[in-house]
């Protein structure tokens, strides 16, 4: 996948506006209002490492449902938005990013790695190698944060990225 991610840690108006949106096209408007602003403390970017990251995550691939519960939510796992055909949106409800942001406090280097190198390479378009693992820990490390100042807010967390 070729698209950048990013986790945005929502306010609690911006979480209800995006759970009351009927039609994508609402969705996107929201979703596009939220990337607009860009508060820096409330997020982070997962560049194309989130591929990997959920990958690792999940049961090997980018199914959204793969693995075990909480840890898919990280990425891909929360509630689809459906908002367009070459655009990703999944939300992480508040109680949610509690028990992923827990999960996620457990995992060491050492874990992620064992979980990255066990990744099918025909499957993954990465480039698969020591960079690639680095650089998949670096942004993992910071959506680990993020997931920890939103459950500390009690914020619900949106990952995005365009196709």
């Amino acid at each position: 996948m070729g698209c950048l991610g990013v986790h945005f840690a929502l306010t609690v108006e911006q979480f209800k506006q995006l759970t009351s949106a009927w039609t994508w096209k609402t969705r996107r408007k929201i979703i596009e209002e939220i990337e607009q602003q860009w508060d820096r403390q409330f997020l982070a970017q997962s560049d194309k490492a989130w591929d990997a990251m959920h990958r690792c995550l999940s049961d090997g691939t980018l199914k959204p449902a793969g693995g075990r519960d909480p840890l898919p939510k990280a990425v891909l796992g929360g509630k689809n938005l459906q908002v367009g055909s070459n655009y990703i949106a999944s939300l992480v409800t508040p109680a949610e990013v509690l028990e992923v942001a827990n999960a996620l406090n457990d995992i060491s280097e050492d874990w992620l790695r064992e979980r990255y190198a066990a990744l099918d390479s025909s499957d993954y378009a990465g480039p698969w190698n020591e960079d690639d693992f680095e650089y998949t820990w670096s942004y993992f490390e910071g959506v680990r944060e993020l997931f920890r100042r939103a459950a500390d807010d009690g914020r619900a967390v949106l990952f995005t990225a365009d196709q």
